[in-house]
């Protein structure tokens, strides 16, 4: 099954900070300590919500991959068979067509070549990239397995009956919303992890329709010049 739907909303949101804020900076001298210390704690707030909203945007797109990246990877297969089964495309150029719009082509598929070559050597780098990926989220996942642990133990011993706008209740927000980042980022690696073996089959895909494409042009660059001379 899938992770996406599993993470739980932050218990503080972005609409309490900016009222607590707002009060704070209305309420207390801008040298005041206390001001200082709130605002200090309301911004680091704020960091673990939008780190908590990346990681909610992660797991959607790596979930979306785990359904969908194989059929895409199976339709690519699909379309590049019919392509190689095709009887062999003539390359020749026209005798209508001028030396200097001849040039004009030539410099054009140049650039397009090399733009479809970087973007090879991309893929490539993609998928060589994966295993050493793979270790590191497995290592983060302990990391934050015994992040978690702390970050719960910390909120069991807090006050939970604050008083608005104190010090403890600007604590309890921060360490709300850094558990709820922490699982966040937690499941939407657990995503990533269960996602690989769709995304490596898609990009691999993409590799062989890319190669067969940059072949097919090299193909009408030599046509190019030899009609050239």
């Amino acid at each position: 099954a899938h992770a996406w739907g599993q993470i739980v909303a932050p218990e503080v949101t972005v609409a309490q900070l900016e009222a607590a804020e707002n009060s704070v900076s209305a309420s207390l001298a801008a040298d005041d300590p206390q001001r200082v210390l709130l605002l200090k704690s309301y911004a680091d707030t704020r960091t673990a919500l939008m780190s908590f909203e990346q990681f909610n945007e992660q797991l959607k797109s790596f979930a979306l991959s785990r359904s969908n990246a194989q059929q895409d990877a199976a339709a690519i297969e699909k379309k590049l068979a019919i392509q190689q089964n095709a009887p062999e495309h003539d390359y020749s150029v026209a005798s209508s067509v001028t030396l200097p719009e001849l040039e004009q082509q030539m410099q054009i598929e140049e650039i397009e070549l090399d733009a479809m070559k970087n973007q090879l050597t991309d893929i490539r780098g993609a998928i060589d990239a994966m295993p050493q990926r793979l270790t590191e989220i497995r290592a983060r996942v302990t990391e934050l397995s015994s992040l978690l642990a702390e970050q719960e133990e910390t909120i069991g011993v807090m006050n939970k009956k604050v008083k608005s706008g104190s010090s403890d209740e600007a604590a309890l927000w921060l360490v709300r919303a850094q558990i709820a980042s922490s699982k966040a980022e937690k499941v939407a690696l657990e995503e990533e992890l269960a996602s690989q073996p769709m995304r490596l089959e898609l990009l691999k895909a993409q590799l062989d329709q890319l190669s067969y494409e940059i072949a097919e042009r090299e193909k009408n660059s030599r046509a190019m010049a030899l009609r050239a001379g």
